[in-house]
């Protein structure tokens, strides 16, 4: 994967997708999704922890969570979600 300049990548652990909510219901890939298509304007200070908000309110968080978010400037952000 080459990125170009102005590309982001985000990588996260499969506690982002597997946290669950009371009634059992996995956050899963389709809600986060949603969730980055809904906030691609935000930068990666911004939009972790508005995701970190995000699942934290509708799930029971449980597991070791994070995101690294990567841009094609080689930088890197790591956010520990719990």
């Amino acid at each position: 994967l080459q990125l170009k300049q102005g590309d982001e990548i985000y990588l996260y652990t499969d506690g982002v997708t597997e946290a669950t909510n009371t009634s059992n219901q996995l956050y899963g890939e389709n809600r986060l999704l949603e969730f980055a298509n809904n906030n691609l304007e935000l930068e990666a200070t911004k939009f972790l922890p508005k995701l970190k908000e995000n699942i934290s309110a509708i799930m029971v968080v449980s597991k070791f969570l994070a995101v690294v978010h990567y841009t094609s400037m080689t930088t890197k952000t790591i956010v520990n979600m719990n």
